[in-house]
């Protein structure tokens, strides 16, 4: 059943907020309220995560913008929107009341991002995972909650386009296999969490032959971060900075198909720096062996001492202080000294090469151009660094270093992560 709902969002200090009812009918309405001031910078909104590539809205503030203006840019924005007669409509612009929107035809909360820090969203949920079980016939759909929690998520399945709200405090929820033959076996969900009404940004993983699960990044970014992956630095005082890049033709109100993608996640790095982006997944099969794979682009190969490197490792629950850390949810997370190569990995390797499936340099680079990069590839001595999961250890991290110095700006991307299981070998 597709859950259609009222939805009320009012913001408290600087929040949005959503209050959902649920009914059986065709359509609903989503009335925004929005009390601050902008900080200055973007906000983005797209109103339908059920659907690849839906258009998203963005409007760009000025610091001390009130949020009776920005609603107006936003309205403003959505009205005049035109997408092509064979893409799902986008909501109407019911009115503006001082500092409310109602938004007409919306069935669940929009994803909310940005730059402009003026308007507070939760955080999206993190450690996204979609893994299919043999042994029901299903997906199961598990993730981590920030500190602050939520009042209530919303799943919505993206091939089938089912709607599902949930208690705020779940971290996982399954669904049956419903399309075996579409046009390659697949399955996606996106998952939106929302605190007293204010949604977060949405975060999208794409399962294809039952075993190759996909992290997308084709909604817009929350303060410069894709959501479901998270920032680590390492350096005091690093000069590395993260932002959302977008692909060839990703503007706002376009319906170009992206197959799923659309931004990726830019790594910038000048002078003295160190750090990343590190994404991890839960709900593993312990005892299996997991090919991890990424697209990236040294989009700026510049001269200097830097390099850029892609590794990953499980990460069981009771590692040393210095290899894992607890972050604000409880969940063990590895530590940045762990991610620098500073502190042993669980496994005991340590050093800027330890569990590192490639990298990049000055010297070695491609050249502007995306590749997929995958640890089935083999060292000149053959080996592959595909990762087994000791017994009893379900969850594996993925992270991303640009680690070094330059006189020149180092600019890296990085569009997609998969992970697929590759059973017991």
């Amino acid at each position: 059943m597709r859950l259609i709902a009222n939805i009320t969002m009012v913001s408290i200090g600087a929040m949005l907020f959503a209050s959902p009812c649920h009914a059986e009918a065709v359509g609903g309405s989503m009335t925004t309220v929005l009390r601050g001031t902008s900080t200055g910078g973007t906000v983005t909104f797209m109103p339908d995560p059920a659907a690849w590539n839906r258009p998203y809205i963005e409007v760009t503030n000025n610091a001390g913008d009130s949020a009776s203006v920005v609603l107006a840019r936003v309205a403003k924005a959505v009205s005049a929107c035109r997408i092509p007669p064979d893409f799902a409509p986008l909501p109407r612009v019911g009115g503006i009341t001082g500092s409310s929107l109602e938004l007409i035809g919306q069935s669940i909360p929009g994803l909310l991002g940005g730059t402009d820090a003026g308007f507070e969203i939760p955080d999206a949920p993190q450690s996204v995972t979609l893994n299919y079980r043999a042994e029901s016939d299903s997906f199961v759909l598990e993730w981590n909650n920030p500190p602050s929690g939520y009042d209530e998520i919303w799943i919505s399945q993206g091939v089938s386009g089912d709607i599902s709200n949930i208690s705020g405090n779940s971290t996982s929820y399954s669904f049956p296999v419903q399309h075996r033959d579409y046009p390659t076996p697949q399955e996606s969900a996106t998952i939106v969490g929302v605190k007293k009404g204010t949604p977060s940004n949405g975060v999208v993983v794409r399962v294809k032959h039952l075993s190759e699960q996909e992290s997308l990044m084709n909604v817009p970014f929350t303060r410069g971060i894709a959501p479901g992956f998270e920032k680590w630095m390492n350096k005091p005082g690093s000069s590395l900075k993260l932002e959302q890049g977008n692909l060839p033709e990703m503007v706002p109100c376009t319906t170009k198909k992206f197959d799923g993608k659309g931004f990726y996640q830019l790594i910038r790095g000048t002078s003295n720096f160190s750090g990343g982006v590190s994404r991890r997944f839960l709900g593993l099969n312990s005892g299996h062996v997991y090919r991890v794979s990424a697209r990236i682009n040294t989009l700026q190969p510049v001269d200097g001492a830097w390099s850029f490197s892609v590794h990953a490792a499980a990460t069981p629950t009771n590692s040393a202080s210095h290899t894992s850390v607890k972050d604000g949810a409880g969940y063990f997370v590895l530590s940045s000294d762990a991610m620098a190569g500073l502190a042993p990995l669980p496994d005991g390797a340590k050093g800027p090469n330890a569990d590192e499936l490639f990298s990049y340099s000055s010297t070695n680079n491609t050249a502007g151009g995306w590749v997929v990069r995958s640890s089935a590839e083999e060292d000149s001595d053959h080996t592959k660094h595909d990762i087994k999961l000791p017994a009893g250890v379900n969850s594996l991290t993925v992270w991303f270093r640009l680690a070094g110095t330059s006189k020149s700006e180092v600019l890296i991307g990085l569009d997609s992560v998969t992970l697929e299981d590759l059973g017991k070998l």
